[in-house]
């Protein structure tokens, strides 16, 4: 039993990420300095991530937006912490066209 566990201990330790995978993982953006109405874009893992300080009227208008007319019906509230703030990742749809 106890070599069995041996063979398969590389395998299992070789699947866990790597240290530069990890810092990849997480990335830190300062938003003090995002006034209301502007969006911050940064990269992570290569994919842009938008970062929407939102003003009270953007709010609204999202918020009065029938939730039959979204493909993916779900409440502004549901989706956010902070209903000033709103951080979205852009995801191609064309598969690699967009690398």
């Amino acid at each position: 039993m106890v070599g069995a566990a041996a063979a398969i201990w590389p395998l299992i330790s070789q699947m866990s990420p790597d240290a530069s995978t990890l810092a990849a993982s997480s990335t830190e953006v300062d938003i003090s300095g995002i006034a209301p109405g502007q969006i911050l874009t940064v990269k992570w893992r290569g994919k842009p991530i938008f970062v929407s300080h939102r003003t009270p009227p953007e709010i609204e208008a999202v918020r009065a937006v029938p939730l039959s007319e979204l493909k993916d019906p779900a409440t502004d509230q549901s989706r956010v912490e902070k209903p000033e703030w709103l951080v979205v990742i852009g995801i191609c749809t064309h598969l690699a066209a967009c690398r």
